[in-house]
């Protein structure tokens, strides 16, 4: 019994070697191991991230290879989020700015248009305050009256003023002039009595004699009349004007009305450096 067993294993061991030994060797030639190697598949790569990066199947052919997906780098992902939002940020950017801009040009229209307007109104107002000075002006010649600004007073067709600050004769004159007037002139008793009723201190006037010594002037370069003079009369004294240098070397060459004493209703020479209230 075991040596049949024998027998038989033997028979089959040499039976499997003979078989193999029978059988032909198959020899690959490079072509088919390359199309070996092409036709595995490989599996799909993952990043870091988990995201699927690449996947290459089949053959490498451009068909395949146009068919591979490949994911950005990461760094490359975060500069696209910069840029992104730096693209909106700057879109919104621009927005606002078209805003203002439309804002701005539409309140410069407005502002034009009123200043074009206010402009207007401005040559038609001065174009009626011409025209009705025009006629107030040819009122007063036939009808005698004078239309006299706030703080003057009327007497006689004529506009007069009063100062309320002092000044010496020169800076009266000048400012007289910026007025719109000049030094009073007193041309008549009935102008020296109304001129002198309104004043309490002394007063300038326009008459000198700065060119020429004795020779007495209006501010208007008409000498004064013989018969229409107030000057102070003395019984047992020079009358004025007495040109008095004790005082002033320089000697006294302005007019005033009254003396610092109180007294107006006559005409001084006096220090044309002293400071008075005028009259204009």
């Amino acid at each position: 019994m075991h040596t049949t067993s024998a027998v038989l294993l033997e028979t089959t061991a040499s039976y499997t070697s003979a078989s193999v030994l029978n059988t032909p060797t198959k020899h690959f030639t490079s072509r088919e191991m390359n199309a070996n190697y092409e036709n595995v598949d490989y599996l799909p790569s993952v990043t870091a991230s988990g995201g699927k990066c690449s996947q290459y199947r089949g053959n490498s052919t451009e068909e395949q290879e146009s068919e591979r997906e490949v994911c950005p780098p990461k760094r490359t992902k975060v500069l696209l989020i910069v840029f992104a939002v730096c693209l909106v940020f700057a879109l919104g950017g621009l927005c606002i700015l078209g805003i203002l801009y439309v804002r701005v040009s539409v309140l410069l229209s407005a502002k034009k248009t009123n200043g074009t307007n206010y402009k207007e109104e401005f040559y038609v107002l001065r174009n009626q305050h011409k025209k009705t000075l025009e006629k107030l002006s040819r009122l007063n010649h036939s009808t005698g009256c004078a239309l006299c600004a706030v703080h003057w007073i009327h007497s006689g067709g004529k506009c007069y003023y009063y100062s309320t600050v002092r000044m010496n004769w020169t800076q009266s004159r000048d400012h007289c002039v910026t007025l719109g007037g000049h030094l009073v002139i007193i041309n008549s008793k009935a102008e020296q009595d109304f001129v002198t009723s309104n004043v309490e201190e002394t007063h300038w006037i326009g008459l000198n004699d700065l060119d020429t010594e004795g020779h007495w002037v209006w501010v208007n370069n008409q000498p004064v009349s013989n018969s229409v003079e107030f000057w102070k009369k003395r019984e047992n004294d020079i009358s004025e004007p007495d040109n008095w240098t004790k005082v002033h070397p320089d000697g006294e060459d302005c007019a005033s009305l009254g003396h610092p004493k109180g007294e107006t209703d006559f005409w001084m020479d006096a220090y044309c450096f002293e400071e008075k209230k005028f009259c204009v």
